[in-house]
Parts: structure tokens; sequence; C-alpha cells
């Protein structure tokens, strides 16, 4: 008996390192994989730099043409990307504002986020294969996305359009800054955080690291696909 508490104990301690390394914090670095890598090479590159952050060229599949899941005769569900507030707008209207906001300043700050079905060729990339969270962002220019935390690898695949990815590595002095913070908001309260920025262009696609947090700032009409493990 006294053996099996032992052995218990041991798997305890061994199971608390497990998570401290794995959630332990290093200021990461931005690794640009060459272009014309095959496949297996790209994943190469995705699996051997876990904690830092992966930029990638691949092929988009997804367009305009994709998006014909919203009704254009039914109510849709928008999102306000500075309070999160949600409103329902018909989908041909949404989609006139995707393409040109310049006419309707009241909706300046809405976007459209739907689950989407994970291509194959995307899923050869992830570090997980089961319980995958897939969304499809279609963002009109200037809109931003706040900022968003998960707890394994995200995965953002730009598809159409331009913007910059902004990233804030997990530690414990941007913990404190970003508690609660509305980035694009008071982006004044975040004085004291660390980050890093990718510019995103078409065919762009980024593994960023377990617990970062990340915010996304629209410059032209974007579709923009992500995908994280639902843990």
């Amino acid at each position: 008996m006294k053996m099996l508490k032992i052995v218990v104990s041991l798997l305890i301690i061994y199971f608390l390192i497990c998570i401290k390394y794995y959630f332990r914090y290093n200021f990461p670095e931005i690794v640009q994989i060459p272009n014309g890598l095959k496949k297996r090479d790209i994943k190469y590159y995705f699996d051997d730099n876990a904690r830092n952050i992966v930029v990638s060229k691949y092929p988009s599949t997804i367009t305009d043409d994709n998006i014909t899941f919203i009704d254009t005769k039914k109510l849709i569900l928008i999102t306000n990307d500075i309070d999160n507030k949600k409103i329902k707008m018909p989908g041909d209207v949404f989609l006139q504002l995707y393409h040109d906001n310049s006419q309707q300043e009241e909706f300046h700050n809405y976007y459209y986020s739907g689950s989407y079905p994970i291509s194959s060729n995307i899923k050869y990339f992830l570090d997980y294969q089961y319980f995958i969270k897939s969304f499809l962002l279609i963002l009109p220019e200037k809109t931003h996305l706040e900022l968003c935390q998960h707890l394994s690898s995200t995965f953002i695949w730009m598809n159409k359009g331009s913007a910059n990815l902004i990233i804030f590595p997990y530690s414990e002095e941007n913990k404190k800054v970003l508690k609660g913070a509305k980035f694009w908001k008071n982006q004044n309260k975040l004085q004291g955080s660390s980050y890093l920025e990718i510019k995103l262009s078409k065919d762009t696609l980024v593994k960023i690291p377990p617990l970062c947090w990340y915010s996304l700032e629209i410059i032209s009409p974007s579709l923009i696909f992500k995908s994280y493990h639902s843990m």
C-alpha cells in the first residue's frame, strides 16, 4: 500500500511537471517557411517549431464563391468588433457591407464569424485531429477581431484580402496588462505589453503558439479561416 502511494505521488509530480513544461513561457520567434516546399516539409516546420510563430504561403481555396452558405434572403448574426455585441442583418445587406462599407458608417465595425468545414489539405498540418473548431471570418474593410486566446495552437489562413495580425506572447506581464482589456477600444491601457506584428496577404498561413493572445486589423475586405483545438 505504501509503495502504491509513492507511485501515485510520483505520477502526480510528473504530471504537474509536464503541465508546467507545456505552458512554460518563452518569447517566440517568427519562423518564415521557404516558398515552394512540399506539404510534408511544411508540416515538419510546423511540428518542429511548436513554441514559435510559423509563417508560410499556402494556396487559398476559399473565395467569395464559397460564401453562398449565407442566405441572402434571411437574417444572419453579425458581431460588433468593439463591444462584441451581436445583431441580425439580412444576408444580402451584409454582403454589400462586406464588399463596400464606405457608405454605411453605422455598420463599419461589424463582421461575420461562422463554423466552416475544415478542408483536408489544411487538416494535414494541424497538430490536433479531433475536437477541432474551425471558422470562416468575413471581415469588411477597417474592421477588427478582438483579442482571442486558446490553449492549443491556432491556425490563421488568409484566403482573401490583407490584414495585420497582432500577437501577444504569453507572459506574466502580458497577462496583467491584457486582463479584461478591449484592445481596439483601450489601446492606451496596453502600455507595458510586448507583441509581434505580421502582415497578412492572400495565401498566408500562420501557426500561433498555445496561450498567445492575438488580434486582427483588417486593411481590405478579407476572408480568413481559423482553426484551433477545443480542449
